[in-house]
């Protein structure tokens, strides 16, 4: 089960309009549309926020586990760390987007990428070489997921999901098309525009690989 399917689960058995869920929350409806629909994935601290009102469990709604009426929620921060929700993606032709572990960042770690707080931030497992030498088969990657589509900087590399894929590619964005590329030359570039563009959502952009920080 996703965490969208865990957010439908809950609006479901509390009988919630998307109205009050987003007031739960403290977001505005559309946002609370994206969560829903996979488009975009909520922080652990909007997670920790709908758990705390509705009484139910964090630990389930982040993760899955136990079960969703047991009261006894973990913290967002557990021996000076936080923590963060892993999603799978893949570097090549599109991966499922489910939610399997949940990572422990100190507040040191934090510091080193610049962030104070781990609110707008998940991790990302990474499946498939398409983005090597610069992201390997099996790195596990840190997003941002506090992202302006206003602001796409040029080159950067994000977490992206295009029609019914989800991955992590580079984007190259010219005046009338975006181009989803890869860093290993054996993958084409893939370019998209017009109407396409509707189609293709930004989870986060990366802004951390953890490979690199365990050396």
């Amino acid at each position: 089960m996703t965490i969208a399917e865990r957010l439908k689960q809950v609006q479901k058995d509390f009988n919630l309009t998307q109205i009050k869920f987003a007031e739960i929350a403290g977001l505005s409806q559309s946002i609370i549309s994206k969560y829903l629909k996979e488009e975009r994935f909520p922080s652990e601290s909007i997670l920790y926020k709908i758990a705390n009102e509705l009484n139910i469990s964090y630990d389930w709604l982040m993760t899955g586990t136990g079960d969703m009426k047991d009261k006894n929620a973990i913290a967002v921060v557990e021996n000076n760390c936080y923590k963060i929700p892993i999603i799978n993606a893949s570097a090549g032709g599109g991966a499922y987007n489910e939610v399997f572990d949940i990572i422990d960042i100190s507040k040191a770690e934090l510091a080193k990428m610049g962030y104070k707080k781990a609110d707008r931030l998940t991790a990302v497992k990474i499946f498939n070489n398409s983005m090597y030498p610069t992201i390997n088969d099996g790195d596990l990657l840190i997003a941002d997921i506090d992202v302006d589509y206003n602001f796409i900087r040029d080159k950067d590399i994000y977490v992206l999901r295009f029609g019914d894929r989800f991955f992590c590619k580079r984007l190259l964005c010219g005046l009338k098309t975006i181009t989803i590329k890869s860093d290993n030359p054996d993958y084409p570039p893939e370019h998209i525009s017009g109407d396409e563009v509707t189609s293709l959502n930004i989870i986060g952009k990366v802004v951390y690989r953890m490979t690199a920080f365990q050396k």
